[in-house]
């Protein structure tokens, strides 16, 4: 019981955490919607490895983290392509370089925790299997 009122706490804290992370970063998406598309990018990407850090050391559970990590990332790449969306790019190379080397880095993320999560729901299912 002790165990799941600490995570509820931390859960708590970290929801409270995020949720003021967002606001600062949407005021300071509003107040300045010509951010230059290298530096939004690089503090959401710090904003989401920071997240998924978070989630990693306070949860024992691999699915739960897998899925809460699934979410965080979904919510960033929701950030991502709102920007991108009222972002207009420079030139061609910067709109490649966007597609090619930047939304990688967060996909890649997505992937990686649904592959754990994957993983982890067959791992159990095949445990609880009787062997024939």
């Amino acid at each position: 019981m002790l165990a799941f009122l600490i995570l509820l706490n931390s859960l708590m804290v970290l929801d409270i955490a995020w949720k003021s992370e967002v606001l600062i970063l949407d005021l300071a998406y509003q107040t300045n919607k010509t951010l230059p598309m290298k530096v939004f990018t690089s503090k959401l990407l710090a904003e989401l490895e920071e997240h998924l850090n978070e989630i990693n050391l306070h949860k024992e559970d691999t699915i739960q983290s897998a899925e809460d990590a699934i979410n965080v990332t979904i919510i960033i790449l929701e950030k991502l392509k709102t920007f991108s969306i009222s972002h207009t790019f420079e030139n061609k190379g910067d709109e490649i370089n966007f597609f090619k080397i930047i939304k990688p880095q967060f996909v890649s993320r997505l992937i990686y925790y649904n592959e754990i999560h994957n993983i982890e729901s067959n791992k159990e299912h095949i445990i609880c299997q009787p062997i024939l």
